[in-house]
């Protein structure tokens, strides 16, 4: 897995920033039928990075992003 597959370190950053404002807003997780739903939907994209289980487009780790109410899908699929 090369950097350049994903977003710049500075792009990443501010994605990063953009989600942990909504979480910091809104705590809440979502439960494990939901986790497991986003999960499903992100294995198959061809943005997911499973050697990493990150997302190749807006670099986040979905192990955690997916389990927050209010983060969302780059490309909204959930």
């Amino acid at each position: 897995m090369t950097e350049k597959e994903y977003p710049s370190r500075k792009q990443q950053l501010k994605n990063f920033l953009e989600t942990s404002g909504k979480v910091i807003r809104n705590p809440r997780l979502v439960d494990d039928a939901e986790f497991k739903r986003r999960m499903e939907i992100c294995t198959p994209c061809k943005h997911f990075d499973r050697t990493q289980v990150r997302c190749k487009k807006c670099g986040c780790m979905l192990k955690a992003k997916t389990r927050f109410k209010s983060a969302s899908c780059p490309l909204n699929k959930w």
